[in-house]
């Protein structure tokens, strides 16, 4: 494993690009490409602050971080297989019936509780792994702030959204499997990772891989009552595929 190169303004860069294709061709990829050139933006933001301990290695992570993303695309794009959850999250936008919600929710689990664990550790290696605790709870915790207001914006084109309150916020289960379970979830990774030797690592991979995975099912397919509330929820979402992600990017930072 190795750091991936570039800068954190490529990235905004390329999450722009698939954006604008998205949008083009009505595809829902588009939706978590949205949100994560949101937090990408809120990172670059928090970098130019220097809000974390090492900024310049924050930026390394971010990078090799998305690069795992954009792989998993461009291998989708291109009829190869990229990984499980990932494969489940894209499947996905074939289909009309999950919400934008699930959709973003499926982005969040495939690079969180896979990617992110491996980023860290390709980027802080062994025994490095130590001294990038805070500064990826810090990350972390960005990151589900993001969703969070998303969460909340997206009830302005699905007002039934509003209502799930009333119910205890039944979701509530499917944003714990994809980011709050991350937090953790992903540092582990990166942990056995770091412990691992080359020859142990794509064991360690493959146990995370399978877990994200599950995790991706039941997000995409919550049971039988959550389903169907989905479902009815699903009916009130407001707007083309094109106008959802414009929603998602117009509510976000500006890229400068």
């Amino acid at each position: 494993m190795s750091p991936a190169t570039g800068t954190i303004d490529d990235v905004i860069e390329k999450l722009t690009a698939v954006i604008h294709e998205c949008r083009r061709i009505e595809s829902p990829i588009g939706y978590f490409a949205a949100l994560y050139r949101r937090i990408t933006i809120a990172v670059k933001q928090a970098i130019a602050a220097r809000q974390f301990d090492d900024n310049e290695r924050m930026e390394r992570i971010d990078v090799t971080f998305a690069s795992r993303y954009l792989d998993a695309l461009e291998q989708y794009r291109s009829g190869a297989q990229p990984t499980m959850p990932w494969a489940i999250a894209f499947r996905a936008a074939r289909y009309s019936s999950p919400l934008v919600f699930q959709h973003l929710l499926l982005g969040v689990n495939a690079h969180v509780n896979l990617d992110l664990g491996i980023a860290v550790a390709e980027v802080c290696p062994g025994t490095a792994l130590a001294g990038v605790r805070n500064d990826f709870f810090r990350l972390n915790a960005l990151l589900g702030g993001q969703v969070d207001t998303v969460r909340r914006e997206l009830s302005e084109i699905c007002f039934l959204l509003r209502w799930t309150a009333l119910l205890g916020r039944p979701e509530d289960r499917l944003v714990s499997l994809a980011v709050d379970l991350g937090r953790d979830h992903a540092w582990g990774i990166a942990q056995r990772l770091a412990a691992a030797s080359p020859a142990e690592q794509p064991a360690v991979i493959q146990q995370a891989e399978a877990e994200a995975a599950r995790l991706a099912n039941d997000i995409r397919s919550p049971g039988l009552l959550l389903g169907l509330l989905f479902r009815l929820i699903r009916l009130t979402e407001r707007g083309t595929v094109a106008r959802k992600i414009d929603f998602l990017v117009a509510r976000g930072p500006a890229a400068h």
